[in-house]
C-alpha cells in the first residue's frame, strides 16, 4: 500500500478539486481511497473533498471548531471533557471583565484565532 498519484491543487474550490479527483480516477482506472492535506489550511477543503467522493473523512460540523479555538474548547467542553477558562475578547475592556467574570487574576494568556 502506498500513494500512487498525488494531485496538488493551488485553489480551494471543492467541486473543480472533486471533478478533478474523479477524471483522474476514470482516466487512470484508479480506486480512490483517500483525500490527505498537505497542510493545515488544506484540512477543511480535504475533509468536504473527501465527503463528496464518499470516502474516510473528519466529521463536516467539526470543520471550523478544528481552526478556531473558542469553537475547538466549546466542542471539547460539550463532549464532556475539561478545559481550561476561557472567554473571546475584542478589547482590553473585555479581557477585563472576563476575568472578573472567570475570577482570574494576572498572569494570562491571550491568543489570536
Amino acid at each position: 500500500a502506498g500513494v500512487d498519484h498525488v494531485l496538488s491543487v493551488e485553489q480551494r474550490d471543492v467541486f473543480s478539486i472533486t471533478q478533478q479527483l474523479q477524471i483522474l480516477a476514470i482516466d487512470f482506472n484508479l480506486k480512490l481511497m483517500g483525500v490527505i492535506p498537505l497542510s493545515e489550511i488544506a484540512v477543511e477543503v480535504c475533509d468536504c473533498v473527501a465527503s463528496c467522493l464518499g470516502l474516510p473523512h473528519n466529521i463536516l460540523d467539526r470543520v471550523t471548531a478544528r481552526r478556531d479555538k473558542g469553537m475547538m474548547k466549546s466542542a471539547v467542553e460539550s463532549a464532556g471533557l475539561r478545559i481550561a477558562k476561557y472567554a473571546r475578547v475584542a478589547s482590553m475592556q473585555d479581557v477585563n471583565d472576563a476575568m472578573s467574570r472567570l475570577s482570574l487574576c494576572y498572569p494570562i494568556v491571550l491568543k489570536t484565532p
